[in-house]
This record gives structure tokens, C-alpha cells and sequence, in this order.
């Protein structure tokens, strides 16, 4: 995995918290083969009614405070 900081386990918690607070509906990641594979990369889609790139922007926030360095995209929105 392409970080400093962080496991797999403390990027799936932030991003469940993510899914839990309604600002994005789901994810998917690599984390599990990152670092053998290649960096870290996150997809995620953005809850009804919330931005894609508001919600990329706090995924990254969140994960950076954990010192996790990841490439995240974001997909159309639950409603797309």
C-alpha cells in the first residue's frame, strides 16, 4: 500500500464512516493488494444529494490524517 502511515483496517474504518454518515453510498479499493501491486486507489460514489468531488476531497482529508497516501476517484452520484 502506497502510504506512510495507516493499514488496510484503518482505511476501510474511515471509509465505512463515510458510508455510515450518508456521504457516499459506497467504495471500493485495492487496499488488500496495494503496496504488493501498485499504490493505494479508492473509487467511491458520492451519497444522494452530496458532490463527488466534495466527498473525494474528505475521503482524502480524513485518510491523510492517518498518514495513508491514496489516489481517490469518484464515480456519478447513488442517483445517477
Amino acid at each position: 500500500m502506497s502510504r506512510r502511515g495507516g493499514s488496510w483496517g484503518d482505511v476501510n474504518r474511515v471509509m465505512n464512516h463515510l458510508v455510515a454518515e450518508g456521504v457516499i453510498a459506497s467504495y471500493r479499493s485495492n487496499a488488500a493488494e496495494a503496496g504488493r501491486d501498485g499504490p493505494l486507489a479508492i473509487e467511491l460514489q458520492p451519497a444522494d444529494g452530496h458532490d463527488g468531488e466534495d466527498a473525494r476531497r474528505e475521503a482524502l482529508r480524513r485518510l491523510a490524517r492517518l498518514g495513508v497516501v491514496a489516489s481517490v476517484r469518484a464515480g456519478p452520484s447513488a442517483s445517477a
